[in-house]
């Protein structure tokens, strides 16, 4: 409940539409000599301190939307929320992402913060990662070395860069056992976090 005005908020639901929105925005501010001003890319905003005076510029909103497995690999867009990736990959019985559980946000922003929780991290099972550069305009992929993830951390935060998609190696395992995992993280994170933090929530059994 903090935070001020904003200039304009612009969902996106495409690549295309991130990646033109954003080259639009360069311009505007190349042209208006403001530099990191004229817009800010968030996923769900789940992990920001807004100031009370505002933003005077354009919130890009991602909600670039889509999960696919392949094999046991699973492909998602960054704007998916966190929990409907551990739920997908619960269901499809393939485990490493069970404790995430209840992070609110969505995966772009995880991957970007490097996110963790009761022994797992978002960078543990990552295969790749796709990425666009504003600075050079070009879309790019990085590798799990590439994406130098540390404790809270990521090549992608270091360097502004905006995630596209991920994907995940994962192990099978039993859905069930996985989903109970679940429950028990978001049980634990009810305790300690104030109503409406969490997201999801309880994953059928």
């Amino acid at each position: 409940k903090i935070g001020g005005p904003v200039k304009d908020i612009l969902p996106v639901e495409t690549e295309e539409q991130l990646i033109n929105t954003v080259q639009s925005l360069l311009q505007e501010e190349q042209r208006t000599i403001v530099t990191n001003k004229s817009y800010l890319v968030i996923g769900g905003g789940s992990n920001l301190l807004v100031s009370d005076s505002g933003f005077d510029g354009t919130i890009v909103k991602n909600q670039i939307r889509g999960i696919n497995t392949f094999s046991e690999n699973i492909i998602v867009k960054s704007g998916e929320t966190l929990q409907a990736l551990v739920d997908f990959a619960n269901d499809a019985g393939l485990t490493g992402l069970e404790n995430l559980a209840g992070i609110p946000g969505t995966v772009g922003g995880a991957i970007y913060g490097n996110a963790g929780a009761y022994g797992q991290t978002i960078s543990d099972h990552i295969l790749s990662v796709k990425i666009y550069d504003p600075r050079d305009g070009e879309r790019k992929q990085y590798t799990l070395e590439q994406s130098q993830f540390g404790y809270r951390d990521s090549v992608f935060k270091r360097n502004r860069f905006i995630i596209l998609e991920a994907v995940f190696s994962l192990s099978p395992a039993d859905p069930k056992v996985l989903k109970q995992t679940s429950l028990e993280t978001i049980k634990k994170r009810e305790v300690k976090y104030p109503p409406g933090i969490i997201q999801s929530g309880r994953p059928a059994l």
